[in-house]
């Protein structure tokens, strides 16, 4: 149990208007006069919330010794032209959930409404907060029984007591609740939670003279019901006649309504008048907020509503109601869910969005003592995002709990709604079932909304012109009246996106338009038959601009349809129709690639590949197999790094492609096995490759697989000791690369050429001394990716940034770049790059001063690349990177041994590798200079036959210092001084200011 303080400023917001550059002085002392006397009390600040301040103490005396000391402080400040800055405060005990140092739930919620209910300047505690405190105040201090007061949260009343005290004023009016204007707001048995962006909404709209009525609009469960309540809650000191309530849910003609008003109200009535009039004539001259529940039920008496307004100029109405009342003075409020968690992010994150916090009270009924856990915390996030956010729905998973864990319940989710079962018995039959709650809405519609209401449940969200062009086929006529209809009733959404508006249902009322079209399978085959047949032809139509300048238009039109098209596809894969799998194909191929989506691109080539391989066979669906198969083996090459299921990938697509290929077709698998073969480090045949793509590109006169084949020889010709040469041919693939159009050939995976052709002669050109364009390159390589915006290529130029950085002793720039790897990576379950960032964070933490953690996360981020069967080529550098890591960690020992892996893996022609050996040899307990040197004359020899001349310079610096230690002649300071005259940028490298500071030192 802990006790917390809420704090607030009386009128702050006139004091801002009327003085905003002094209320910023006055508030800043205001932060220290409080949390002054927090911390002397030695409570903690948990937050300021605008004008306040949120502290916890561990018990309630030190609790109310702050707030009289705060208070006594505040009072004797002179605080010039603002005039005295009135605070109120709240106090109450209770348990709370605490996450990363905030604290939230229930608890804190009664704090604020405690301290909203008292005046400024005065202390307002909770019976609970007094409990244990009576015969311990602070000298001077004593309370005053304030009586019981129902809090605008709506929910049990609460035992209220002044802090009262000699130095301070004692005497306030009654405390601003519930109780202080005529109301009969129902007692709420549970917290409300969130929602405060939409009560500030409301309010504000409330608040303008020339808004009388808000319709709160939303389907069942949304929490349209408590939201309203929340809202007149808040705005009932603005209504002097008061606020009150009337449930409609139970009337169906318009009089029925009125007279359920008069009711509420306890309006007398006078020899069976109109109910209408009676309203009229009684409320004319009241200053009333009216709350109309459930409105869909009568929307007919709307008109009687906008009349009542225009003879009652004082009054207010709020409604709730699935759809709106289509009146002039009406203002609607589409209630959105509630804001919903990301599955994969911290603990922290998930626990703070206002599902996860439902949830968790909710579940708290049932199960004490539940909480958000790290076990648990994405089972709950996914929950919620399955249940859209609508508090029903939540509730009545949360209530489940007490028969499954929330993996279970997520289980059982997946594949069935109706294991929410029933809610509280003391909710409306209509609410007690979230399939009660969507029934209630359908019942009301009429034959042609029905009609149109499951067609809709085969969409994913879509323009308007889909829904008429699958209904035409169908033999339904306009749809614009019915489902204008649906969209008022909240049945269906309807959002802009694009410039243009798009309609969808939520995935409960979805599944629910499912079930019933479900009941009639042959008109379900039917409706979705004629869904899929649209997808097809709009992805077919889009095929041909997927090349060319119009390709960033056409991904955005496919993206903006990814649902419908998904199902289309996975219609015409149980129709086994290769036909309509080809109109699609394209299309979803060029969108997955360009997405960086390569799972959901393994399935359709794998996908294909079935269903193909079920047709009768043909020379020309021979060479589609041929195209899929090496997509595929790309695919997961990219996905899951080179393993034996790669190899036996590419094995199949040779046999294939000898036997029955012909030269055009034989492009995408040359630059498939270009790319295998680099990864094995077999350079020489990955260059062979790189030439054949310049033969087909010539030939066929294509700069698309011209920049291909530049890309492909340059890389290789580099690695294989022709520098010149393969920098030149990384030149002309840059500069012929163009990113509207290169980079979509048919069914391509894997990072864009245009950004690793950048990172390869970035790279290159920064180990030759070209420091500073090889440092621009590399970042104008992530630049073109973001540029783009494909996932897997950001996920590659980011990675070697963080590289770059490291290698530049920049490490907080290399572990900024690790933890953006590591969300990209996450992001798109990209299981590689995730491991590089971590070893990637391991060595820049240690490198920052943390050796543990950094050791840590090297090691696992070791274990996990173990795992992957990964590429070849990653190996020597991911183990010296290890290696570095032990070394600033402080055991060269294990550092040197990891380092000679390094080199074993590599072949020994890494001039970098063998100069750190050479730096871990002379930092072991029993240093070997011999060795050492030995080690350096070989690695720059290296570096001179490899012309990598800022390798070289790095090398030579050592050597020098080492020489001058043993007192060499001559101790190579000449030879150091012409290398480093031979470079014209870079001055403020690490490296090269070491190289002139030992050339400087030579005296």
């Amino acid at each position: 149990m802990q006790t917390f303080l809420f704090t607030d400023i009386e009128g702050s917001t006139r004091l801002w208007e009327q003085y905003p550059e002094e209320m910023a002085a006055a508030l800043s002392r205001h932060d220290a006069i409080l949390t002054g006397a927090i911390a002397e009390a030695r409570g903690q600040v948990v937050k300021t919330t605008g004008d306040g301040i949120l502290a916890r103490f561990e018990s309630p005396q030190g609790t109310f010794a702050a707030a009289v000391q705060a208070q006594r402080n505040l009072r004797d400040e002179a605080w010039g032209v603002t005039g005295p800055l009135r605070v109120r405060m709240g106090v109450h005990t209770g348990e709370s959930q605490e996450r990363d140092g905030d604290y939230f739930g229930p608890t804190l919620n009664r704090t604020a409404r405690i301290m909203a209910a008292g005046h400024g300047g005065q202390v307002l505690c909770s019976s609970a907060a007094v409990a244990n405190v009576a015969d311990r105040l602070p000298p001077g201090a004593s309370l005053r029984d304030l009586g019981i007061h129902r809090l605008k949260d709506l929910t049990l009343p609460e035992h209220l007591y002044q802090l009262v005290h000699d130095d301070l004023d004692s005497e306030f009016p009654p405390p601003i609740t519930l109780d202080s204007r005529p109301h009969n707001l129902p007692l709420q048995t549970t917290e409300f939670f969130g929602r405060e962006a939409e009560i500030s909404t409301i309010g504000a709209m409330l608040s303008s003279p020339t808004t009388r009525l808000v319709t709160i609009t939303g389907p069942g469960g949304a929490g349209k019901t408590r939201l309203a309540l929340q809202v007149a809650a808040e705005q009932f000191d603005r209504f002097s006649d008061g606020v009150f309530f009337v449930d409609l849910s139970s009337e169906r003609v318009p009089n029925a309504a009125y007279e359920a008003i008069v009711r509420a109200l306890a309006l007398p009535t006078s020899g069976g008048g109109e109910p209408l009039a009676n309203l009229k004539a009684r409320l004319r001259d009241k200053t009333m907020l009216l709350v109309l529940d459930n409105f869909e039920q009568v929307t007919a008496a709307g008109t009687g509503i906008a009349e009542l307004l225009q003879h009652a100029p004082k009054l207010k109405v709020i409604v709730t109601s699935r759809e709106t009342l289509r009146v002039r003075a009406e203002q609607v409020f589409p209630v959105p869910p509630l804001s919903l968690p990301h599955p994969k992010r911290s603990t922290a994150e998930i626990a703070t969005s206002e599902a996860v916090q439902l949830f968790v009270e909710r579940a708290m009924a049932v199960r004490p003592g539940f909480a958000v856990t790290d076990d648990n915390a994405s089972d709950i996030a996914q929950i919620c995002l399955r249940l859209d956010g609508l508090p029903l729905a939540i509730e009545l998973a949360a209530a489940r709990l007490k028969l499954f864990s929330p993996a279970d319940l997520l289980e059982r989710l997946r594949s069935r709604l109706d294991v929410l079962g029933a809610g509280g018995r003391d909710l409306p039959d209509r609410q007690r079932t979230l399939w009660g709650a969507i029934g209630w809405s359908y019942e009301l519609l009429d034959p042609e909304e029905r009609e149109v209401f499951e067609l809709m449940s085969v969409f994913s969200p879509t323009r308007l012109k889909a829904i008429e062009t699958v209904a035409a086929s169908l033999g339904i006529g306009s749809v614009l009246d019915p489902l204008g209809a649906l969209v008022d009733k909240s049945l269906i959404r309807s959002d802009e996106s694009g410039g243009s508006q798009r309609f969808s249902m939520l995935l409960m009322i979805k599944e629910y338009a499912e079930t019933l079209l479900a009941k009639n399978p042959e008109r379900e085959h039917t409706v979705r038959r004629a869904h899929a047949l649209h997808f097809s032809t709009f992805a077919q139509q889009l095929k041909d601009r997927l090349s060319g300048a119009q390709r960033d238009l056409a991904l955005a039109e496919l993206e903006s349809e990814i649902g419908n098209l998904r199902a289309a596809w996975r219609y015409w894969v149980d129709q086994n129709d290769l036909e309509q799998l080809f109109r699609l194909i394209d299309g979803l191929w060029a969108l997955h690639e360009a997405k960086g989506w390569y799972h959901a691109a393994i399935e359709l080539a794998s996908d294909s590949l079935e269903v193909l391989g079920r047709a009768e066979p043909s020379e020309e669906l021979a060479a589609e197999e041929i195209t899929l198969r090496t997509s595929l083996a790309r695919a997961v090459m990219a996905v899951r790094g080179y393993g034996p299921e790669v190899e036996e990938a590419f094995r199949k697509v040779l046999d294939m492609t000898e036997a029955k290929g012909s030269a055009a077709q034989r492009f995408p698998v040359i630059r498939a096995l270009a790319t295998y073969y680099m990864n094995l480090t077999d350079f020489g045949r990955a260059a062979e490759m790189g030439r054949r793509l310049l033969e087909i590109g010539e030939r066929e006169g294509d700069e698309s697989v011209l920049v291909e084949g530049h890309y492909v020889l340059g890389t290789n010709l580099a690695f294989s000791g022709d520098l010149d040469n393969g920098l030149s041919h990384l030149e002309r693939a840059i500069e012929l690369h163009d990113p509207r159009v290169h980079g979509s050939n048919r069914f391509r995976l894997g990072p864009n050429t245009g950004v690793v052709a950048r990172v390869a002669s970035g790279l290159l050109l920064w180990q030759c001394g070209e420091v500073e364009r090889g440092i621009e390159r590399v970042g104008a390589a992530l630049d073109l990716a973001l540029q783009i915006n494909h996932p897997y290529s950001i996920a590659y130029a980011t990675y070697h940034c963080g590289f770059l950085a490291l290698g530049r002793y920049r490490f907080e720039e290399a572990l900024v770049k690790a933890r953006e790897l590591a969300s990209v990576a996450e992001e798109n379950d990209y299981t590689l790059w995730g491991t590089l960032a971590t070893v990637l964070e391991g060595v820049s933490l240690t490198a920052l001063g943390q050796p543990e953690k950094g050791l840590a996360l090297t090691e696992a981020g070791i274990d996990l690349y173990r795992g992957l069967s990964a590429p070849p080529i990653f190996w020597p550098l991911v183990l010296s990177l290890r290696a570095t890591v032990h070394a600033f960690a402080g055991r060269p020992d294990r550092a040197l041994e990891l380092i000679d892996d390094a080199i074993a893996t590599e072949g020994g022609n890494d001039p970098t590798l063998l100069m750190f050996k050479g730096d871990f040899l002379l930092l072991v307990p029993e240093p070997d200079p011999t060795l050492a040197e030995t080690v350096y004359l070989k690695a720059m020899e290296l570096a001179r036959a490899q012309r990598v001349r800022f390798t070289e310079l790095k090398i030579l610096t050592r050597l020098v210092r080492l020489w001058r230690v043993g007192d060499r002649r001559p101790d190579g300071s000449e030879e150091l001084s012409a290398l480093y005259a031979t470079f014209t940028d870079g001055f403020e490298e690490v490296d090269l200011m070491l190289a002139k500071e030992v050339i400087s030192s030579v005296a």
